[in-house]
C-alpha cells in the first residue's frame, strides 16, 4: 500500500506543497519520504501538550536540507506548525504527545505516563475552577439577598 497525505496533518507552511512537487518530480519517493516526515511533525507537535507541565521545555536541533534543487527551510515549516493543541503520535510503536506553544518558542514532548499526569492535572484544575465559580455565585447570591455589607433603608 502507498502512502497518501492525510488533511488531518496538512503541513500548514506556505510553500510547502510547491516544495514537495519539485522534490517529486526528481525523485517521487524522496518527494513523499519528505511529506511525510513533516506530517509526522505535525502529529508529534500536536500530541505535545498533554504530556508536558508548565514551563517544561523541549528543544529540538533542525537544519535545514536540499534535495537536487528544493531547499527545505525545516525551521519555518517547524514555526508555521499549528500552535496550542496536544497532539498524539506514533513512531516506531512508542507513543509521544507534542505540544507547540508559540507564545514561549518552545514544544514539549513526552510519553504515556507524562499524558496520564497531564490528564490528571486537567481534572484537578476544572475541579478547582467550577469551586471558585460556585463560591463566587454563593457570594454573589448573598449579596443580593442581604443587600451587601451596607445599610439600606425602606421607605414606606
Amino acid at each position: 500500500m502507498r502512502w497518501q497525505p492525510s488533511e488531518k496533518a496538512r503541513v500548514p507552511f506556505d510553500g510547502f506543497d510547491n516544495m514537495i512537487s519539485g522534490i517529486s518530480k526528481r525523485s517521487e519517493v524522496l518527494g513523499r519520504y519528505v511529506h511525510k516526515y513533516f506530517e509526522d511533525c505535525v502529529h508529534h507537535f500536536r500530541s505535545l501538550g498533554r504530556v508536558l507541565r508548565d514551563g517544561a521545555n523541549a528543544h529540538y536541533i533542525v537544519g535545514n536540507s536540499k534535495f537536487y534543487d528544493e531547499m527545505v527551510h525545516t525551521e519555518e515549516i517547524y514555526a508555521a506548525l499549528p500552535p496550542y493543541k496536544v497532539e498524539r503520535a506514533t513512531v516506531k510503536e512508542k507513543v509521544f504527545y507534542v505540544y507547540k506553544d508559540e507564545k514561549a518558542g518552545v514544544a514539549y514532548v513526552g510519553h504515556e505516563p507524562e499524558d496520564q499526569r497531564y490528564k490528571q492535572l486537567a481534572v484537578q484544575q476544572q475541579i478547582a475552577q467550577e469551586q471558585y465559580m460556585a463560591a463566587e455565585l454563593d457570594r454573589q447570591a448573598a449579596l443580593n439577598f442581604y443587600g451587601g455589607f451596607g445599610v439600606r433603608r425602606m421607605w414606606w
